[in-house]
This record gives structure tokens, sequence and C-alpha cells, in this order.
């Protein structure tokens, strides 16, 4: 899918890949890394944006990582 970001001065579309949670595991297992938490923030609506569907849907993903022991 390709997306643009208003929020920068270039506004060219760039390339949105989906890559599921477990494609995600595959490689930091490969890395030798371990999954220490997951965070996916939400909107809470009271931000100056117009949500669409941010407050229900998390729009990123953090995953917290350390070196497998």
């Amino acid at each position: 899918m390709k997306i643009i970001t208003t929020d920068f001065e270039d506004r060219s579309p760039a390339v949105d890949i989906l890559w599921p949670h477990e494609s995600y595991l595959e490689v930091y297992a490969g890395a030798e890394l371990e999954l220490v938490e997951v965070h996916k923030p939400l909107a809470k609506g009271d931000e100056p944006y117009h949500w669409v569907s941010e407050r229900r849907i998390a729009p990123w993903v953090i995953y917290a990582l350390r070196r497998s022991r």
C-alpha cells in the first residue's frame, strides 16, 4: 500500500508493506533476539487530530527486544 505522511515537507508516497507479527518473531529468533514486550499504542481521542481508526487499531507496533541468553 502507498501512504503519504503529511507531517513532513517531502510528501512523496512511501510503500507500506504488511508484515505479520509471526514474521517479526521469525526474524528476531534468527537474529538471536528475544521478545520482551509488545506495545500497540492507541489514540486517546483528546488529540488535536481527526483519527480514522487509530482509537481502535494501533497504527504502530513497538517491539522491545533483548539478546537471547
